[in-house]
């Protein structure tokens, strides 16, 4: 009777050493790297600005489109990387799945993240440690929706709803799931795509009349966006009063577009679909080019249609 009830203890204090599943409970403060647990898109925190929201609205789609068991499967499939910060939860990766969760029309418990802790920085300083640490492991993407970099982390979103979309990221998303390179393991691959086509292409190269319907309106990519700062900023800024000719450009002290600050936005991108599907061939040439040998992926694209719902 002794020797049984030593077996059922034993057997007790092993389950309660074992690792907690997934879903059994949130993430904590304390969590260890390599331990699994679940947040809710609303608990994390975004660790790049922008994404590409032609594949945001694809994931929506398709989450929309599953049933409870399928969505929670696909989920617990699609483990996503947390760094325990000092102030909260930061993604790893998988923005735009944790975007498209958000963003979809399901129950709010059912948006959840299933999670592995990569890093615990939670005991680091707010501000300069914690950011050092995140930039020298590499797990930040300090570049806004037009290529300007390097972005002051302390600016990041406060949520995944505040990234702001990038057309050249969506279209980097086109072109690997059209075979113009191959997915590979590297951090911000698609961006690193992405900046290469907004250097070498032009927003405006490909908007259509008939197929925006509205008129062409110029939206220069990056090198112009540069250029245009640090050419025409009239350094001799003068006090606005009251009887300054606001209505008057000319007495303006720059000199930019609002398409130049606002290149995405519907007022001058009003179909985004169509100007990417008008982009992409040029791109899917692009991708084959010598001067993107040093790209991950290069030349090693399998067709990959998306899944949308």
């Amino acid at each position: 009777m002794y020797t049984v009830l030593l077996l059922v203890v034993g057997l007790v204090l092993s389950f309660l050493t074992l690792p907690i599943a997934a879903d059994t409970r949130d993430c904590k403060k304390s969590d260890v790297p390599g331990y699994e647990c679940t947040l809710t898109v609303y608990d994390v925190l975004p660790t790049q600005f922008s994404v590409g929201m032609e594949e945001v609205e694809c994931k929506k789609n398709m989450f929309e489109s599953l049933s409870n068991s399928d969505l929670e499967k696909y989920l617990k499939d699609h483990t996503v990387p947390v760094v325990i910060g000092p102030d909260g939860y930061y993604l790893g990766d998988a923005h735009h799945m944790s975007r498209a969760l958000m963003d979809a029309d399901i129950d709010n418990d059912k948006k959840v993240l299933y999670c592995i802790i990569q890093e615990n920085f939670h005991d680091l300083d707010s501000g300069y440690e914690f950011w050092e640490e995140m930039t020298t492991y590499g797990l930040l993407w300090l570049y806004d929706n037009k290529g300007s970099q390097p972005m002051d982390p302390e600016f990041l979103p406060s949520d995944l709803s505040g990234m702001q979309d990038d057309v050249f990221r969506s279209l980097a998303w086109m072109v690997r799931t059209s075979g113009g390179y191959g997915k590979e393991d590297t951090y911000y691959q698609e961006f690193l795509w992405a900046n290469y086509f907004r250097d070498n292409m032009e927003v405006s190269q490909f908007i259509v009349n008939g197929t925006n319907g509205t008129t062409t309106r110029s939206s220069k990519g990056r090198r112009d966006i540069h250029s245009d700062r640090t050419n025409k900023v009239d350094t001799k800024m003068k006090k606005i009063t009251h009887k300054s000719k606001l209505s008057d450009p000319a007495s303006a002290s720059t000199t930019w577009s609002y398409c130049t600050v606002e290149p995405y936005s519907p007022q001058c991108l009003p179909n985004q679909s169509a100007w990417l599907q008008n982009a992409l061939p040029t791109a899917m040439q692009l991708a084959t080019d010598p001067n993107a040998s040093t790209l991950p992926g290069y030349g090693e694209g399998v067709e990959d249609p998306p899944n949308c719902g």
